[in-house]
């Protein structure tokens, strides 16, 4: 049930001992038109006694976070429990709002409440074509349709610009007995939808039982599975089409029918699309009959449309649509596989069925997490909105189709469905609401044209219009913002430049018809009689060279764009600029372009040394510079290939998310990480992805990033985690998500482990236990941790006896991992893991890591580990340094990310770590700014951090390195000794450029000794008559290898 007591706000005046409230009421104003007032109507209750006196406060803060308007209105209060408000409120701009609540006594404020309503506020209404293109998904649960329908719900989809509604119609309710039907049940909201201006598209589903191929014991529910006489569902098709024959348009013929929702066979769903196409069209020859498939990261829709078609590949269909549910992850929609689906959704029709129009029927964006979609918040989502339909369009699309208009009340946490265009209980809008309308005012009319020549992560797509062309522009993060120029050939025209929030801005053009609009991640539509053209870009293509060996060429592949009518004569050149900033080398090259908008450059470079490169770009005329771009790309130079050993003390997180591997794994992720030095991968594996139901395995699932890992030298160690559904504890109302809570029956769990290792057994070395126990990814007690690790210890023993069982807790300025070790410990000191490990997060801040907690960390965690468990290996599964400001994390640059990656590792060794994993070996996209996980080796474009080569020159260095001791340096300085095969490698540095200095070292003997600075540089050194040395240390962490231990005298 939805409650219709919207908003309810309490707080105690202490001027009359009376506990206040304040309701705002659910007529108040959610959608209106420039010119109207947006009326607030509040109630204002309690146990007034005596008097109050005060004021009430409402601020209207636009979709950017400015303050667009503040009201204020007196109100007393005399002796009465309620008193009503009406407020009334004018904004002088269309947009988003959302309002914020004071009631402020004499005393002060008594109460204040952010976000209590928000308001949609269009320039005027708009006659929408009937043929758009745009609809969304209206809802055909009765329930939720006979609460908000009143409230205005088909209206509001109306005003916003979507013509169609998609509803699931089931027959089972339209025909619970055979031969009675009961049209009423449906009959009211398809009238008060076309009453709205909204035309709906049924999709029929739903086998009633009587119907049903279903029998006690098959998985899944009655209604999803064929029906048992085929004539029967014809008879009810042709009943359904020839009833709502005055309206009907399109019929879709079930839902997702590659999931769960329908349990026959690719053949059985051709053959009922067919029986109801022959159905439809007899009782009306113009209806239009529509078969889909959902777009997972576990579906494909091509396979179940291949299975279709060789059922049958006769014409039964008018129309075929996609649910492509591919850009929900943290990613931006252009970085996911969501445009790929098209392209290959696309590319399967024009072969097989090039006379069907390609729709995509159902698509959306959460704002919140829900189920497995990774919520993105309400910007993002209102941003990706006009973005997506913009690409889908330009990719061939002729409708697509927003799923829901509604975000109604759902079991699953957040208990609401987060990707509806007005939001749960209040029907108030989201800033989306407001983008789809900004898109509808320029795309219902619109026709694609062609697209812009921009740089790389940036768009701009032309349509046509009636009035001339609109050109649709964004950049696909903040990173990628930026000006550009348009050029018009009509000089003397009115451009128009429309923000995401519908307001319009008049341009004037320069004298050469040329004009400059900033692009940022909400799009832009830029009206105009004629199609603008761009000035020249270059970008670099994602196959150039990121990782080479000394003598192999960098190749960097270019890709120049631009609209150029005549002809462009000019220069291009790379300047490759090392680590420590120094020009290493500077490569030109004529390019010559003559009436083309695109032009691709090979350009190969040589470089003498190893180490970190970064590209910087310039484009130069005759007349002199084109453009010029900083840090283009990025290259890692190493000396050559090394076999690191299959026991290596090192490894990386290699991500989890089979989507994020689908795109990164072919481009070499796995291979750079083995390239690197990290011989173990850690990834999380979620049971519940594993075993969605019970019993059913989905091995596959994991499977392809398992082989490929350990094909490119990578050992996989799973953290197996995530309690499915069906066994999980959780209950609705429990905060945190179901998979975070310990099983209700622990055989299930036993089972699964074992099943687990002995599938992989072959590889498997090593096990971890859940993530990080101790925050939010557990929400049972230690004692049932030590339970689940007891069991998956014991379980996993009888499938592969000699598997290494790994427990964890996390280190934060919060959480203190020792205080979970001792819980855990408590509940249980019997030995059931070998290995205990941390994720050490204490050196995130602006400090150098030797400065802050980190180490005290491993102190007290290796303390407790000789304690209690002096035979177990302690590891540090998972730590970091941010390079940027991520969360609550404190970015410290580049650079002193890659001077802290090899000193961390130094100091975790010599503490007595037996392994260290960095986290993440890949920047993955996030939601948060800077939109990136900013400690990744790699960066989001898979270019090298200098970190990257810093962790290859300390792999080299400590792969096969025992710590041996360390060296007597004053203050913050240094030195600590390995033994390795060959001898004895030293590491040395200064904590802060401070305390930088010469060090001079002595050798017992004379010898050969090699110095490799943080870049992986190497140069041999000799030794003075007494076996003496200088070497001058720095924040740059250096090695020296040598036959013996040096001892040490500081020049200082």
């Amino acid at each position: 049930m939805i409650l219709r007591a919207l908003i309810l706000i309490c707080a105690m005046c202490t001027a009359c001992s009376a506990a206040l409230t304040v309701y705002i009421l659910p007529d108040s104003t959610r959608v209106c038109y420039l010119g109207k007032p947006i009326e607030i109507d509040l109630v204002i209750k309690g146990d007034v006694s005596s008097e109050f006196k005060g004021t009430l406060q409402l601020e209207l803060v636009d979709y950017w976070g400015k303050q667009a308007k503040v009201h204020e209105q007196p109100v007393k209060l005399v002796n009465v429990p309620r008193t009503e408000v009406v407020m009334k409120l004018g904004v002088s701009e269309v947009g988003y709002y959302e309002i914020n609540l004071k009631l402020i006594a004499k005393s002060g404020t008594v109460l204040e409440q952010k976000k209590v309503w928000s308001v949609a506020v269009f320039d005027h209404p708009r006659n929408f074509p009937s043929d758009s293109p745009l609809g969304t998904y209206i809802i055909g649960m009765l329930d939720p349709l006979a609460e908000i329908v009143p409230m205005g719900f088909y209206e509001n989809m109306a005003q916003m610009g979507a013509r169609w509604g998609t509803i699931d119609l089931c027959w089972k309710y339209l025909e619970p007995e055979q031969g009675k039907y009961n049209w009423a049940y449906y009959d009211k909201w398809f009238t008060k939808a076309l009453n709205a201006g909204i035309t709906p598209i049924p999709h029929l589903y739903g086998i009633p039982r009587w119907a049903s191929s279903w029998r006690p014991g098959d998985p899944g529910d009655a209604e999803t599975y064929p029906p048992i006489y085929l004539e029967q569902w014809e008879r009810f098709v042709y009943d359904f089409v020839n009833h709502y024959k005055d309206w009907l348009v399109y019929l879709r013929i079930w839902n997702e029918p590659n999931l769960e929702s329908f349990h026959g066979t690719p053949a059985e769903y051709a053959k009922l699309a067919k029986i109801a196409y022959q159905a439809a069209k007899r009782a009306k020859p113009d209806i239009k009959v529509i078969i889909e498939a959902a777009a997972t990261w576990e579906k494909n829709p091509i396979d179940f449309f291949n299975a279709v078609y060789k059922a049958d590949d006769s014409s039964y269909y008018d129309v075929i649509g996609i649910h492509n549910y591919l850009f929900n992850n943290a990613n931006f929609p252009e970085k996911t596989q969501f445009l790929p689906m098209y392209d290959k959704f696309i590319e399967w029709r024009n072969k097989n069925k090039p006379n069907v129009e390609a729709w995509d029927t159902e698509f959306a964006c959460m704002a919140d997490n829900w189920v497995w979609f990774i919520g993105v918040g309400e910007k993002h989502q209102a941003q990706w909105l006009g973005r997506t339909h913009v690409l889908g369009f330009a990719k061939g699309l002729k409708k697509m189709i927003w799923f829901p208009g509604y975000s109604w009340p759902i079991q699953e946490k957040p208990y609401y469905n987060p990707a509806g265009l007005l939001r749960v209980n209040n029907l108030t809008p989201r800033p989306a609401y407001v983008a789809y309308h900004t898109m509808a005012s320029a795309l219902s009319w619109a026709k694609y044209e062609c697209a812009l020549s921009l740089p790389d992560d940036r768009y701009g797509m032309v349509f046509k219009i009636p009035e001339g062309y609109v050109t649709a522009m964004w950049s696909v993060n903040a990173n990628s913002a930026c000006p550009v120029k348009l050029e018009f050939e009509q000089q003397q025209q009115k451009i128009s430049v429309v923000d995401i929030m519908g307001r319009t801005s008049e341009k004037a053009l320069g004298g050469k018809g040329e004009m400059t609009v900033d692009i940022s991640e909400d799009i832009i539509y830029v009206y105009s009689k004629s199609i603008p053209k761009t000035e020249l870009t270059v970008g670099v293509l994602p196959d150039s060279t990121r990782v080479c060996y000394l003598g192999k060429p960098i190749e960097i592949d270019l890709v120049i764009k631009g609209d150029v009518s005549s002809e462009f004569k000019g220069t291009l050149q790379l300047e490759l600029v090392d680590y420590w900033g120094k020009k290493a080398k500077v490569h030109e090259q004529p390019v010559k372009l003559v009436n083309v908008s695109r032009t691709e450059v090979v350009i190969k470079l040589g470089v003498s040394e190893v180490g970190y490169y970064e590209i910087n770009l310039k484009l130069i005329a005759e007349s002199g510079m084109v453009l010029e771009q900083k840090k283009v790309w990025s290259v890692a130079v190493f000396d050559h290939p090394r076999n690191f050993p299959s026991n290596s003390p090192l490894g990386t997180y290699t991500i989890g998310c089979v989507n994020l591997l689908a795109d990164i794994v072919p481009r070499g992720f796995y291979e750079n990480m083995a390239q690197v030095g990290a011989r173990w991968g850690t990834i999380d594996t979620w049971w519940k992805e594993l075993e969605p139901e019970k019993g059913k395995y989905n091995w596959a699932y994991y499977d392809k990033w398992f082989n490929e890992a350990l094909k490119a030298g990578i050992t996989p160690i799973p953290h197996l985690y995530a309690i499915p559904q069906w066994t999980s504890s959780w209950k609705p109302g429990d905060p945190g998500d179901s998979w975070t809570y310990p099983p209700i029956d622990w055989d299930q769990w036993e089972r699964f482990v074992y099943d687990f290792v002995n599938h992989y057994k072959d590889w498997l070395i090593y096990l971890r236990i859940w993530n990080e126990p101790n925050l939010e990814y557990w929400h049972g007690t230690p004692a049932e941790y030590a339970k689940l690790a007891k069991i998956a210890y014991q379980a996993a023993r009888r499938a592969k006896p000699d598997i290494k069982i790994i427990i964890e807790a996390a280190a934060t300025w919060e959480k203190n991992p020792v205080d979970f070790f001792d819980a855990v410990y408590k509940a249980d000191d019997s030995s059931y893991y070998d290995i205990i490990a941390i994720h050490n997060y204490r050196f995130n801040d602006a400090n150098f890591p030797e400065k802050t907690q980190f180490l005290p960390t491993y102190d007290r965690f290796i303390e407790w580990r000789n304690k209690n468990k002096p035979n177990v290996e302690a590891w540090d599964t998972e730590f970091a340094c941010m390079a940027d400001n991520w969360v609550w994390f404190i970015g410290v640059g580049e650079k002193h990310q890659a001077q802290w990656l090899g000193r961390t590792h130094v100091l975790g060794f010599a503490k007595g770590l037996k392994k260290m994993f960095w986290f993440p070996g890949y920047s993955w996209g996030v939601p948060e700014e800077p939109y990136y996980n900013p400690a990744g080796l790699l960066r989001a474009d898979l270019t090298p951090r200098p970190a990257y080569v810093a962790y290859h020159t300390m792999a080299s260095a400590l792969s096969w390195a025992k710590y041996e001791r360390a060296l007597l340096l004053p203050g913050d300085r240094y030195g600590v000794v390995f033994k390795i095969p060959e001898g004895y490698v030293t590491t040395l540095w200064s904590v802060d450029a401070n305390s930088a200095c010469p060090v001079k070292l002595r050798f017992e003997q004379q010898q050969k000794i090699s110095v490799v600075d943080i870049m992986g540089r190497t140069s041999e050194k000799a030794l003075g008559s007494k076996g003496e040395m200088t070497v001058d240390i720095s924040e740059d962490i250096i090695y020296v290898y040598s036959k013996t231990v040096p001892d040490v005298n500081v020049s200082r």
